[in-house]
């Protein structure tokens, strides 16, 4: 021990963050969309800071101010790093993109066996040839 800490990890649960979205949106949670943030949020890293000495004196997940801790982390994520989306996505039916890269990784594959079955076949042609009939 002794250590200091150089990378905390938080994992907020998903009802934690359901219910600060729906305390800062109201009506409005349901068409919340994370925003992008890069650079450094002072309360959020004293917010690590807390949680790491949580850590280090052992707190049990039980303990009140755990349940306090998560709330006030939730909070703060959903003020700072949600909006309410401008517009809702105009979905026109088809396939959701992980599945539209399998179909085309898959398409790529069946044409590069075909590709080196044409291969093989010309080479065979030419082995027939060389040897005769």
């Amino acid at each position: 021990m002794g250590a200091e800490l150089e990378v905390v990890q938080i994992h907020l649960a998903v009802d934690h963050l359901t219910a600060a979205l729906e305390a800062v949106y109201q009506d409005k949670a349901a068409a919340v969309e994370m925003t992008d943030f890069f650079g450094r949020d002072e309360m959020l890293a004293h917010l690590s800071f807390a949680c790491a000495e949580m850590l280090t004196a052992r707190t049990a997940g039980s303990a009140k101010r755990i349940a306090a801790f998560a709330q006030l982390l939730a909070i703060h994520i959903a003020e700072k790093y949600t909006n309410v989306a401008s517009q809702r996505p105009d979905y026109r039916g088809g396939l959701p993109i992980a599945r539209l890269r399998k179909i085309e990784d898959y398409r790529r594959y069946l044409k590069q066996a075909l590709e080196q079955s044409l291969l093989n076949s010309e080479n065979l042609s030419a082995l027939e040839m060389t040897a005769g009939p």
